[in-house]
């Protein structure tokens, strides 16, 4: 062998990795993709909290007009069986009674509701949707509607959107946004938040399906009554029947 083929060979054995340098590379790798995985799954949680709230503000924009056209009084809080509107992501006229979407569909530029079950996606949470474990049928609960103070205490002492309970059912008002501003600065007081079990211990009530959790890890997004939207941090550790985990011990 001349002097130039071994050169040639010892430069073909220099390019090869060795199994214990292979093995180094894929530790490493892996401690990379490791590192970087809690990072992707925060991305991922802040996108879907980011989808959420853009809800939230479309929300706020069609319930201001719905406001402007009705002489400022919110859309009604309860039918003939005395229930309390709610935010299922689907909306039908059988239901339109209790319905939110049902009073802003002409602003958020939806069908008319009929009565068939029609998709509405901005009341479909996207941090509901992605953690869902069941399909997402039209009893889906993702938001919750109200209006309480931050610590969920009803301080307002009537429902701005009705009492869902009322002495005789069906006959529920609902209130003008200038009487609740009466009773409470409207920037305290939410009228829709994230639902999940932790949040309404009776969320699956007559089939209802909500999240088990807060979808957004350790803070629910929440829509005020002055129309901006932030997010109240969750109490793990408290009461839900008391409304003690809508505040951070």
């Amino acid at each position: 062998m001349n002097a130039m083929s071994l050169n040639s060979h010892k430069t073909e054995n220099r390019k090869a990795f060795t199994l214990i340098e292979l093995l180094v590379v894929i530790a490493i790798i892996a401690i990379l993709a490791a590192m970087l995985l809690p990072a992707l799954s925060k991305a991922k949680q802040k996108a879907t909290m980011a989808g959420c709230q853009s809800n939230f503000r479309q929300v706020n924009m069609a319930l201001t007009m719905y406001l402007n056209d009705n002489a400022d009084k919110l859309p009604p809080g309860s039918g003939p069986n005395g229930l309390p509107p709610i935010q299922l992501w689907c909306y039908t006229s059988n239901y339109g009674y209790q319905m939110l979407i049902n009073y802003l569909t002409t602003y958020l530029g939806y069908p008319d509701p009929n009565s068939t079950w029609q998709p509405a996606k901005v009341m479909l949470c996207p941090g509901f949707e992605r953690s869902a474990t069941v399909s997402l049928t039209n009893n889906c609960y993702t938001y919750l509607l109200f209006g309480y103070y931050n610590n969920y205490t009803n301080v307002v002492s009537f429902k701005p959107f009705g009492d869902p309970s009322p002495p005789i059912p069906g006959t529920s008002k609902s209130h003008k946004l200038s009487e609740v501003a009466a009773k409470a600065s409207l920037s305290d007081v939410w009228y829709s938040i994230d639902a999940d079990a932790l949040a309404w211990p009776t969320a699956w009530v007559n089939g209802g399906v909500t999240a088990s959790k807060p979808v957004h890890g350790a803070a629910r997004n929440a829509a005020y009554f002055d129309m901006h939207v932030s997010t109240i941090k969750v109490n793990f550790g408290g009461n839900p029947l008391s409304g003690q985990n809508f505040l951070a011990p």
